[in-house]
């Protein structure tokens, strides 16, 4: 960890930087032209299964989106309708907060004399934070349907099985879309 002291000036400057946030941010879009309960079978992509993260990783994903895909009513198949292309993306990122100390300033009997004296200190940490996406593509017309994404900050705790199968499940919370009316 960095610290740095500024003057009150600068430190107006250090309010642009952000503090990291270790919760799961869910994002998902769709074609909305598509009737989704035409869909009974997938199949993960080949790149899917070679994803380039720890074995360990790896599987525990692909279990997680095989249960929650399973639960939909959805099932493995050779000849699938469905293709699950899973992509993890990483990032080198920094966040900042600041404290400013007031130090005082003199006294006189009656009368404040001299300034206040302050400093500000900055400290800096460095995360890595984490990206899976799940996209499902139209097998036979290999056209992107679906796609959620979850981020998070990657932590030892954030690649437990029970972390992965819940992330996991909140991407796909909202798949298949509801029918439109």
């Amino acid at each position: 960890m960095k610290t740095f002291s500024l003057s009150p000036f600068a430190f107006g400057a250090c309010l642009l930087l952000f503090t990291a946030c270790s919760t799961l941010q869910v994002s998902t879009d769709y074609e909305h032209s598509i009737d989704f309960s035409a869909y009974k079978t997938f199949a993960l992509t080949p790149e899917s299964e070679q994803m380039n993260i720890s074995p360990l990783v790896r599987k525990r994903i692909i279990s997680a989106v095989t249960a929650a895909l399973e639960s939909k009513g959805l099932r493995p198949s050779n000849e699938p309708d469905l293709l699950v292309d899973l992509i993890v993306r990483t990032k080198e990122k920094q966040s900042a907060s600041a404290t400013t100390y007031d130090m005082g300033g003199y006294y006189g009997r009656r009368y404040w004399y001299g300034g206040s004296v302050r400093t500000t200190q900055v400290h800096v940490d460095n995360y890595t934070e984490g990206t899976l996406i799940i996209d499902l593509v139209d097998a036979r017309k290999k056209e992107l349907i679906w796609e959620g994404r979850g981020t998070t900050v990657v932590t030892s705790s954030t690649i437990s099985e029970e972390r992965i199968t819940d992330a996991v499940n909140r991407i796909l919370e909202s798949f298949p879309p509801a029918p439109k009316k």
